[in-house]
């Protein structure tokens, strides 16, 4: 029996934030490289569930990234557009990845 790749990419996603954490307490504040987790985590879905799985990792991502690399953090306005940029630029990178991977996969 194969896995729900919903359930699926929601796990990936959560294992990001976690490798996140973790990757915080060693190297510090590096928000472009914890992005770049995110979207591994995304594209990962994208390859096991298909192009829905991955957005599905995404929209968890995407609030996991604006609740917690953003500085500051869970708070709902930014207040660099540097940070807008970040997040924006993950969506974007993510959706493009998970593309890419359901028709590569496929």
């Amino acid at each position: 029996n194969s896995l729900n790749p919903y359930l699926v990419a929601v796990l990936l996603t959560l294992a990001a934030l976690g490798l996140r954490q973790t990757l915080l307490l060693l190297l510090g504040s590096t928000p472009h490289l914890f992005v770049v987790i995110f979207c591994a985590a995304a594209m990962a879905a994208a390859w096991y569930g298909g192009f829905l799985a991955g957005l599905l990792s995404t929209c968890v991502g995407s609030i996991a990234v604006w609740c917690f690399l953003i500085d500051p953090p869970n708070k709902l306005f930014v207040e660099r557009a540097d940070d807008l940029v970040l997040w924006f630029s993950y969506v974007v990178a993510s959706l493009l990845g998970c593309w890419l991977c359901e028709n590569l996969h496929a």
